[in-house]
């Protein structure tokens, strides 16, 4: 992993591995141009610049690092309680011939467990999908750690745990260096990844 650290607050997270970079872009600096997939979008061209927009939500960077594919995914609260990650993941790897044990995922920033306040029965039903450790309960209040959700749903899929890296960054908390939709920002962060030459 590599920051960049200026005055002027510009941070990017840069990441290679074997034929693959990604990373997030956030306040203060450079965007990269690329091809703007929206929601999600996937590659298995090389040079081939994927950018995505996420705040709040929870950006995924899944690829192969032999090159073969790579793709952005971007899942709200509400599509990772219907399990999306797990069916468009699964769609991805059958497309491009890559079974699941070798996919790669890197979790960017997003919202943690303390900004995503959810009703009791909300919980339980998280609870009852077998996901019990993205349900937490801290003074009286029942909150949803949806990177740890993410995480428990690319496991069931059978992404070994040692593949998926959780950036572990608060778009919320780290107001200095991110945008969150939550705080009020109307930009975004951009998420990126490319299939190297």
């Amino acid at each position: 992993m590599a920051f960049r650290y200026n005055r002027a607050m510009d941070i990017k997270l840069d990441f290679e591995d074997g034929r693959v970079r990604y990373g997030v872009i956030g306040k203060n600096s450079i965007r990269l141009k690329g091809e703007d997939v929206g929601r999600n979008g996937a590659t298995a061209r090389r040079g081939h610049v994927l950018t995505m927009e996420a705040a709040d939500e929870v950006p995924l960077i899944v690829y192969d690092p032999d090159g073969r594919c790579a793709a952005l995914l971007s899942y709200t609260k509400e599509q990772l309680l219907e399990e999306l990650p797990k069916k468009e993941i699964r769609a991805l790897a059958i497309k491009y011939g890559i079974d699941l044990t070798q996919l790669k995922v890197y979790i960017g920033p997003a919202l943690t467990f303390s900004h995503v306040p959810v009703q009791r029965e909300e919980l339980l039903h998280v609870i009852e999908m077998g996901y019990r450790a993205a349900a937490k309960r801290t003074s009286g209040i029942d909150f949803l750690d949806l990177p740890v959700l993410a995480i428990l749903e690319l496991r069931a899929i059978g992404i070994p745990f040692e593949n998926i890296l959780p950036s572990g960054l608060d778009t919320f908390e780290g107001e200095a260096i991110f945008y969150s939709e939550l705080r009020g920002d109307e930009r975004k962060n951009q998420v990126h990844v490319e299939i190297l030459g």
